[in-house]
């Protein structure tokens, strides 16, 4: 379908010869499951440009989670990316908003996600950069990377993400037809020794949002609390 191919091509934000970098819109699940009629993974042909063989899938973000995904155009940069994923030396930076006001302005969350199997090491850094009629924005650095890691984090102490109806607190409000407010909004990493970030632009309604708040876009680019993670752990 040409349309579904121009507006998987639009989500594009960077493009080299090894890898590409999408902005995915919330909704849009990465992989096809039992209720799933179309994924990421599904539109990935769209995305082969003048090569024969489409972009592989290096991880994942939720389905309702908007922003940064890797895609690896070879064999090499797939292998190379999930090497980097493994062993953490891909800093994720999110960006959300959350009920409520957290206990502290700059945090640590270190408590395990568990599955069905085990319990995982899960841990989260993170800043809180206003609040406005008992709701928060928020930066956080996760440092491991399990499945719903910041939607369960924050829920665990008591601030769950806005519009997230899985891992909601028990008084939260989550409207029928409420946005998410979860994005992954960078990505740093070093390409064979050169530093890369790549930083995916807010959805519409979470620009809104931050007006609302008059939180400007601007202020949050040139945030210092999160310029990197050393940077953050002095707090600590």
């Amino acid at each position: 379908d040409t349309q579904l191919s121009k507006k998987v091509k639009s989500w594009v934000i960077f493009k080299d010869e090894n890898f590409i970098a999408i902005n995915k819109p919330s909704g849009v699940a990465v992989q096809g499951g039992t209720k799933v009629k179309i994924s990421l993974d599904n539109l990935l042909e769209a995305l082969k440009f003048k090569y024969s063989t489409k972009p592989k899938l290096v991880h994942r973000i939720d389905k309702k989670t908007s922003g940064v995904i890797l895609v690896a155009r070879n064999i090499e940069y797939a292998q190379y990316f999930t090497s980097l994923f493994k062993d953490r030396l891909i800093e994720k930076k999110y960006l959300l908003l959350v009920n409520g006001n957290p206990e502290v302005r700059k945090g640590f969350i270190d408590k395990p996600i568990f599955t069905t199997e085990k319990e995982l090491e899960s841990k989260t850094y993170f800043s809180v950069l206003k609040t406005y009629k008992n709701q928060s924005l928020i930066l956080a650095f996760p440092i491991t990377g399990r499945k719903h890691q910041i939607r369960k984090h924050f829920s665990i102490i008591g601030n769950s993400i806005v519009g997230d109806d899985k891992f909601k607190n028990k008084l939260d409000k989550v409207g029928v037809n409420s946005n998410f407010y979860l994005h992954s909004m960078s990505i740093n990493f070093f390409n064979k020794n050169k530093k890369i970030k790549i930083t995916a632009p807010l959805p519409a309604y979470f620009e809104n949002k931050l007006e609302n708040m008059n939180y400007p876009i601007n202020k949050l680019h040139s945030n210092n609390d999160f310029n990197n993670l050393e940077d953050f752990q002095r707090f600590f």
